[in-house]
């Protein structure tokens, strides 16, 4: 079977994938916050254009480790800086790739330890295979050094493999 076509079928398993996986956990909560631990106000529904200027990317790569059940596994920490005095906007967009142990699992991205969103990724399967998923937030900040977070949250242990988490800071 030509590439191609290989990688075409993958995409469309894996969209209609995340399609059921939205439907059967559709009335579930997901994982709840840790202690301490807020999520930022969203936005919804309103579709508008939002003409910022990017001023710097920040992008954090790795490979591997161990993910305990039950917790929010901490992935990446790094500071980031608003030079501007009307404040910045940081837009985050990570991607992980686990070696599942089954049950769900959640990318959360916080600024300041606030989540600018944690998104229930669905439910894994078993051992003995990979899956990838991915989570975007995005949230105003004022001038100033903030600190940005990756962390992923599994109901059964699993083993972080590939990962990638980009932040950037967009002046209004």
């Amino acid at each position: 079977m030509p590439v191609q076509s290989t990688a075409m079928k993958s995409l469309y398993a894996a969209a209609i994938l995340a399609t059921v996986s939205q439907m059967a956990f559709a009335g579930s909560a997901g994982p709840a916050l840790p202690p301490g631990k807020s999520m930022a106000a969203q936005g919804v529904g309103t579709l508008t254009h939002d003409p910022r200027k990017l001023l710097k990317t920040y992008v954090s790569t790795g490979n591997g480790g161990t993910l305990t059940a039950g917790t929010f596994n901490f992935v990446e920490s790094r500071t980031v800086d608003c030079p501007k005095a009307a404040g910045c906007s940081i837009g985050q967009e990570s991607m992980l790739q686990l070696n599942p142990g089954g049950g769900n699992w959640a990318i959360c991205l916080s600024v300041n330890g606030s989540y600018t969103t944690c998104q229930f990724q669905g439910h894994l399967p078993d051992t003995g295979s990979f899956v990838v998923g991915n989570a975007r937030g995005f949230l105003s900040v004022p001038q100033g050094v903030h600190t940005v977070q990756t962390e992923v949250f599994v109901s059964l242990a699993s083993t972080l493999a590939q990962w990638q988490t980009d932040h950037r800071v967009y002046a209004p």
